[in-house]
């Protein structure tokens, strides 16, 4: 997380901490979640895509995930979920952001995120047959600084950092954060890409329709 200048480094997990800062993800953003619970996906767009082949790993300024919704008088109507992550700080300490939101127009997602210059959507990722969403489990990014000055105190984060959704087929697919000062994101569909994500992250909310 070097992405500026600070009196204090990433150290493993055993200091004895001083301070720790929780930045999770809100209740109503949870509710956000809830909604695409059963909702059918089969492709994601974005603006433009950084693929790496040998990771399987796709990054995007942000992604969008269209699906079609019910409303309570049984029209059918569609809706965008839309994911990006932002490098952030806090009393000099770095971590990492998710912001999403469900609108119904582009005009609506664009006053929501209006920090950046509105993009068409130039890629698609498509994952076809379409298949609804099972699951959502919110992983969270746990590490500490550790200070190298006597005098500062060593500081423990815990960050939500990524999504795993799981589909009714079997299959997965993540939209996560990149550890970067670039506040991309991620799209993972690869089973073994995601397997060693995980590796380092841990599981601190899971989201299914227990109906």
């Amino acid at each position: 997380l070097n992405c500026r200048k600070s009196n204090q480094k990433r150290s493993t997990y055993f200091s004895i901490i001083q301070k720790t800062h929780k930045i999770h993800i809100t209740e109503k953003q949870i509710k956000v979640l809830e909604e695409l619970l059963k909702k059918d996906v089969y492709i994601i767009s974005a603006p433009s895509l950084n693929i790496s082949t040998e990771d399987k790993i796709m990054e995007s300024s942000y992604f969008y995930m269209p699906y079609l919704s019910e409303n309570i008088i049984g029209s059918k109507q569609l809706k965008t979920f839309k994911f990006r992550s932002i490098f952030d700080e806090e009393d000099d300490v770095d971590f990492f952001r998710m912001e999403f939101a469900i609108k119904r127009n582009e005009n609506e997602l664009k006053n929501k995120f209006d920090q950046y210059v509105f993009q068409n959507m130039n890629s698609s990722i498509s994952f076809a047959p379409s298949s609804p969403i099972e699951k959502i489990q919110v992983l969270t990014y746990k590490y500490i600084y550790e200070s190298t000055n006597p005098t500062i105190e060593s500081v423990k984060v815990d960050y939500d950092d990524a999504l795993l959704f799981f589909q009714e087929n079997g299959k997965r697919f993540m939209l996560a954060c990149v550890h970067s000062c670039t506040s991309y994101s991620q799209f993972i569909r690869n089973d073994t890409t995601i397997n060693e994500k995980i590796k380092d992250l841990y599981i601190r909310k899971e989201i299914k329709n227990d109906r």
